[in-house]
């Protein structure tokens, strides 16, 4: 079955493989049966960046929901991918785009500076919430704003000198 290649190909990274089902005329958008799930979205979850890279390039939609509503960027981003997940910003990936539980990939982001750096260089106002429901929650006093200040500056302003992890 070509589907199944092709989702196995994302899935091990086995990027000429890949460039020989697209030359077959392999779907690479076709959904699975058991949760709408993609070979982007396989690959994402997988940390695949390269394969990433080239399904975009095979104009695969990279982007392309799951039946729960979440994307690639969510797969990439819950399963600890930041490489994978900055591609997928870089290739216009909404990063405040919602799953059918409201959940965005920026959760993943919470508390970690990698991760703020990555979502805040693209200027996710859902990141900037999360990072701020993060560091400051109801039990907070009011001596405890300058701290949670401090931590947002130290995460935000690092993101706009564009460092790395």
């Amino acid at each position: 079955n070509i589907g199944a290649a092709a989702f196995s190909a994302a899935q091990e990274g086995q990027l000429a493989a890949m460039r020989l089902l697209h030359s077959l005329g392999a779907d690479l958008d076709l959904p699975n049966t058991v949760d709408g799930g993609t070979p982007s979205g396989i690959a994402a979850q997988n940390g695949r960046t390269e394969m990433i890279q080239l399904l975009a390039e095979l104009r695969a939609d990279v982007h392309k929901s799951r039946l729960d509503g979440a994307l690639s960027l969510h797969d990439s981003a819950n399963h600890g991918h930041i490489l994978t997940t900055r591609l997928l910003l870089d290739l216009r990936a909404n990063p405040n785009a919602q799953d059918h539980g409201g959940w965005t990939a920026c959760w993943a982001a919470a508390g970690d500076e990698n991760w703020a750096d990555c979502f805040a260089k693209h200027h996710s106002p859902t990141h900037h919430k999360t990072l701020r429901s993060y560091y400051l929650n109801e039990q907070d006093s009011p001596a405890d704003l300058q701290g949670c200040l401090e931590r947002l500056r130290h995460a935000l302003g690092k993101s706009s000198q564009g460092s790395e992890p």
